[in-house]
């Protein structure tokens, strides 16, 4: 799991995205220690404010990873990262295989 803490709601909003390779990243790599540890549920995120007591954490169930997966492999694609892509792929096939019934 990744800790982000944001000075404001305008950082936040400008880093949370599937257009960040530190998001997709953290996505990528809580999907792969999940299937590798047999887990339901992998938490990816825990996000927390300056200034603020609350810390929120964003987590993702088994049916959401291929999805998840999907995105991940587009945004690879399209920043040329070809060893990504394949562990990537190797990872969503795993998955569909073995753990989405």
């Amino acid at each position: 799991m990744i800790n982000l803490n944001f000075n404001t709601l305008q950082e936040f909003e400008e880093l949370f995205s599937y257009s960040n390779k530190k998001i997709v990243d953290g996505v990528y790599n809580g999907i792969n220690e999940g299937y590798l540890f047999s887990k339901k549920t992998v938490k990816l995120f825990s996000i927390s404010f300056r200034n603020e007591d609350i810390c929120y954490e964003i987590s993702l169930p088994i049916s959401d990873w291929s999805k998840a997966l999907d995105v991940c492999l587009k945004f690879y694609e399209a920043n040329g990262t070809q060893d990504q892509c394949i562990d990537t792929w190797k990872l969503k096939d795993n998955i569909e295989k073995f753990h989405i019934k």
